[in-house]
């Protein structure tokens, strides 16, 4: 096929439907472009959304963490408090039932035996030193033996009291080991409480640098949504131009084909017409009489 016929059939198919096509592949080219491009855009908003949500998971674990301890130091403040407690109220108990101790063992046994012995001496001397009768004597004997036998139950309690005495300092003692340990319990309070509140004062800045990024976060979320769906809709218009493109291309192949058939065939007559003998002859003879008559020749 020679460089004439092709311009030929580029001519021939050069018409309204070829324009068409080149315009719908370009719009087609620009569609496919432009969703290309928002698609990267996309990817780039999700990769900084991921990178947003990777930023919030160490935050979570931090905050956990913090969490933890904090609840830790106040659960073993609890605990510290409530021995706290238990030592003060044992501590409360004993010096009441000191109090009452006291109480019960403060009859001054020890000027009572004092004052029977007295007794019991000075009614001794008067037997001694005094003619009485026999019943004079034995009423007197009768009194003394009552006032050694109030005497014995006298010493009795005061053995009594002794030991009430000892009780209580060994209570005093008590006491002062309860409070002691009081206030080291109290201590521990203070200082885990303490504690505790320093770690919950850090978790505050924790929540609001996640509250920050879980916004940054949902705006990167919502621009990928958007961006995507763009695309989408680029996409979209694209694949349905693509059917066009492709009809007209159809079209295009179509028109071509029967305009190369078109010229293939008018180049095999002519080829034929030329190196046909017969015909070369008559056209010859033709000539000739063209000639002789003076006329034109035409070949």
């Amino acid at each position: 096929m020679t460089e004439q016929t092709n311009t030929q059939m580029e001519d021939g198919a050069n018409n309204q439907p070829q324009g068409d096509l080149r315009n719908a592949e370009k719009d087609f080219r620009r569609l496919i472009e432009r969703r290309n491009e928002l698609n990267d855009q996309a990817r780039e908003a999700r990769d900084e959304r991921d990178a947003l949500n990777e930023q919030k998971k160490t935050l979570v674990s931090e905050m956990r963490r913090l969490q933890t301890e904090r609840d830790a130091r106040n659960a073993a403040a609890r605990e510290e408090k409530e021995k706290r407690n238990e030592f003060q109220r044992q501590a409360k108990a004993l010096i009441e039932n000191k109090r009452k101790m006291r109480k019960d063992g403060s009859g001054g046994n020890a000027g009572l035996i004092r004052s029977l012995e007295n007794e019991i001496k000075a009614m001794e001397r008067t037997q001694e030193t005094t003619v009485m009768t026999v019943a004079k004597e034995n009423e007197l004997l009768d009194k003394i033996k009552a006032k050694r036998k109030e005497m014995e139950a006298a010493k009795l309690v005061y053995a009594e009291e002794a030991k009430l005495l000892a009780d209580v300092k060994d209570i005093d003692a008590k006491i002062d080991e309860l409070f002691r340990m009081a206030d080291e319990a109290h201590k521990r309070v203070v200082e885990l409480s303490n504690e505790g509140q320093a770690l919950h004062d850090q978790i505050g800045p924790v929540l609001d640098q996640l509250k920050f990024l879980d916004a940054k976060s949902d705006e990167k979320h919502q621009g990928y949504i958007a961006l995507r769906k763009e695309a989408d809709e680029f996409h979209t218009k694209a694949m349905s131009l693509r059917g066009e493109v492709e009809k007209l291309r159809e079209a295009r192949a179509k028109a071509y084909g029967e305009r190369r058939a078109e010229i293939q065939g008018a180049n095999k007559e002519a080829r034929e017409n030329l190196f046909d003998e017969a015909k070369l002859e008559d056209k010859a003879d033709d000539a000739m009489k063209a000639l002789l008559a003076g006329g034109k020749i035409s070949l």
